[in-house]
């Protein structure tokens, strides 16, 4: 179909002379205003199309420089920060908040079957630092995690059928719009970075690639804490292995050297409250080495021994059993008899694990460590004993 000569160029000439005129901006600015000012023929109408277009290269420019900027910020507080992540996800939260243009951003880290939340930037009160939420699909963070794939959502309240549980956290917080990037170390979801907006605007395809950058640096950060820790750890143990096995050398017809060596090497290695190792005597259980961190402690426990091998004790328990015993939380065991109870309090004990000490299928002893806090990387344990 022939063009009609007034509406103005053809639509092949309008392209031809867009495409001309588009070279023009590939100039520094002097000398495209120097252009424009001898050519003044150019219609009205091209000049705005120019100058439009001018600025929103201008735009693009400004924002690929706050994205590389960013980008490099991320990657300083990796380098400066190889065994801890959390500096290095404070920086990804608030960055892709900032230039993706929401007001919220969270990260959250793959904990067993849970997520828990590790950083945040915003002012969004849904989830504080520490909190957990089943992996499931009822949620999108919990789906992103499992299907291992960005999930966006536009009005997240909308969506009841699609994520029950998130949609009615959504109605109670106001959440509208998200988006959600898993972080993945080969083909492992280890997490997850999420935006929200309180308002039904859905983010842009360049938003969604730029949330994709900040998860695959949130990913090598947590992985980077993770392999510099565990050649920390296995360092550690085999430090702690070779200073026990140059103690039985030196000690051929004594033992006690021996645990008091591999006590002092468990409270290095775990920084334990308490340590604790028994050796069973007929149907008794006795302390034949500890180590504390006060002389109140020692006290306190020493009545105790010998104790019965039964499974009233975490002692008793694992070596009744031949199975290590881990306690997250002794306040709420429901093993412990009330005695136990108050001892622990006294001695500030939130946390057990306890090893059997085996000979053949035989327990003849145990390994028992205290803490003030959770204990995590139980098998960690095993190399010392």
């Amino acid at each position: 179909m022939a063009s009609n000569p007034e509406s103005g160029m053809a639509s092949s000439e309008q392209m031809e002379l867009e495409l001309e005129l588009d070279s023009l901006l590939t100039l520094p600015k002097s000398d495209f205003r120097t252009f424009i000012s001898k050519n003044q023929f150019l219609s009205e109408s091209i000049i705005e199309h120019l100058v439009g277009r001018l600025k929103q290269k201008e735009r693009e420019l400004y924002e690929a420089l706050q994205q590389r900027m960013a980008i490099g910020e991320i990657l300083r507080a990796i380098s400066n920060s190889p065994n801890n992540s959390q500096s290095v996800l404070d920086t990804v939260a608030e960055a892709a908040a900032r230039l993706c243009d929401v007001t919220d951003a969270e990260i959250m880290q793959v904990e067993g079957d849970k997520l828990r939340l590790v950083a945040k930037y915003g002012p969004s009160r849904i989830w504080w630092i520490g909190a957990t939420r089943p992996i499931n699909r009822n949620w999108v963070t919990g789906r992103a995690v499992v299907d291992r794939a960005p999930i966006h959502v536009a009005d997240l309240q909308a969506a009841e059928t699609e994520f029950p549980e998130g949609s009615a956290i959504a109605k109670k917080y106001g959440t509208r719009t998200i988006l959600v990037t898993p972080l993945m170390i080969e083909e492992s979801a280890i997490g997850a970075i999420l935006i929200r907006r309180f308002e039904v605007r859905p983010l842009t395809d360049k938003q969604i690639e730029l949330l994709k950058a900040f998860a695959n640096q949130a990913a090598i950060a947590i992985e980077n804490v993770r392999l510099f820790n565990e050649t920390k750890e296995s360092l550690e143990r085999q430090t702690a292995t070779a200073e026990i096995l140059k103690v039985i050398s030196r000690s051929p017809t004594g033992v006690q050297p021996v645990f008091d060596a591999i006590v002092q090497s468990c409270g290095r290695l775990f920084g334990g409250l308490t340590v604790g190792l028994n050796m069973v005597r007929d149907d008794v259980f006795d302390r034949v080495a500890f180590l504390a961190k006060s002389p109140e402690m020692r006290d306190e426990t020493a009545a105790m021994f010998p104790m019965p091998l039964n499974d009233h004790s975490l002692a008793g328990q694992a070596m009744t059993r031949n199975e290590l015993v881990h306690i997250e939380n002794l306040s709420a065991e429901p093993s412990i008899d009330a005695r136990m109870h108050f001892i622990f309090q006294r001695i500030g004990a939130r946390s057990a694990l306890c090893v059997p000490i085996m000979r053949e299928d035989k327990a003849i002893g145990s390994i028992i460590v205290f803490r003030d806090h959770l204990i995590r990387g139980v098998g960690q344990l095993y190399p010392p004993v």
